[in-house]
């Protein structure tokens, strides 16, 4: 075993244990999906709707370089699971769930 393979177990145990740490943190997840909300929602009403995630899906690509964006459906679909209450809408809440179950 050499020294790079071990920089990188330790990098990858610094990695679990950090997110142990944030999955325990409840009002740090909840800040998390705030800010997420605050960064999506382009009309304030603390709502998120489809057509913003797709707005600002397409923007990050495009800040970020990403050549194969996502389509609407494939949007639309993770849309869907964000919403589980089906009102059409994400709220704070259901983000916060949503973020707290892709990191588990």
């Amino acid at each position: 075993i050499n020294a790079e393979y071990m920089g990188y177990m330790g990098d990858l145990k610094e990695t679990y244990d950090a997110l142990d740490k944030l999955l325990k943190d409840d009002a740090q997840l909840k800040a998390i999906a705030k800010d997420a909300m605050a960064a999506i929602d382009a009309n304030g009403d603390k709502q998120l709707e489809l057509h913003e995630m797709e707005q600002f899906i397409e923007k990050a690509c495009g800040k970020f370089g990403v050549k194969e964006k996502p389509d609407k459906d494939m949007i639309k679909k993770i849309f869907e699971e964000i919403d589980t209450d089906k009102s059409k809408t994400i709220t704070e809440e259901e983000m916060h769930k949503f973020i707290k179950k892709i990191l588990e």
